[in-house]
């Protein structure tokens, strides 16, 4: 658990999430999130996460070997 301060910013408050959590995420200091509230809880979530590179080639690898014969048959 991080306990963060909120931030002045114009007539808002902003919340400041630092690099380390936006690239667990899998957010760009651009990205966009949707805030669900849940009673007092707020909850952030990305809209359309990035998935990682090294994860995407995993998912990808399973694929290839677990369809690798159906796919040459397709060719």
């Amino acid at each position: 658990m991080t306990i963060k301060k909120l931030t002045k910013l114009g007539n808002s408050q902003a919340l400041v999430i630092d690099k380390q959590t936006l690239a667990q995420m899998g957010l760009s200091e651009a990205g966009e999130v949707q805030m669900t509230l849940h009673g007092q809880q707020l909850v952030i979530t990305p809209v359309n996460p990035r998935i990682p590179e090294d994860k995407l080639r995993e998912s990808l690898d399973r694929v290839l070997d677990k369809y690798d014969d159906l796919f040459r048959r397709l060719a």
